[in-house]
């Protein structure tokens, strides 16, 4: 899962979500989105801005976070190393059609 780091970069700068619009002209919707780890995906603009505003590259402003209860395949890396292998979901209806 990516999360977003956008409030440790505000809250350093000591920066509302007004000072953040103002700066990058992004609309406070999607800087809500953002710093309450909201989002489904981003523009590259939006990210271009923020990096701008922040002196910063785009992984600083994300982290990916392994959550074995979200999604068990992901939990078998850990960072960036494959720690247990995942086993194959057996597909036991397209075995049968074959033998017909």
């Amino acid at each position: 899962m990516i999360k977003s780091k956008l409030s440790l970069f505000m809250g350093r700068e000591k920066h509302r979500m007004v000072d953040v619009a103002a700066h990058t002209g992004l609309n406070r919707s999607t800087i809500s989105r953002l710093y309450n780890d909201e989002m489904t995906r981003i523009e590259t603009d939006t990210l271009d801005r923020l990096c701008i505003l922040y002196g910063c590259q785009p992984g600083d402003l994300f982290e990916f976070v392994v959550n074995p209860e979200e999604d068990p395949v992901l939990a078998v890396i850990e960072n960036g190393r494959v720690i247990k292998e995942a086993s194959p979901k057996k597909k036991e209806s397209a075995k049968s059609n074959n033998n017909k």
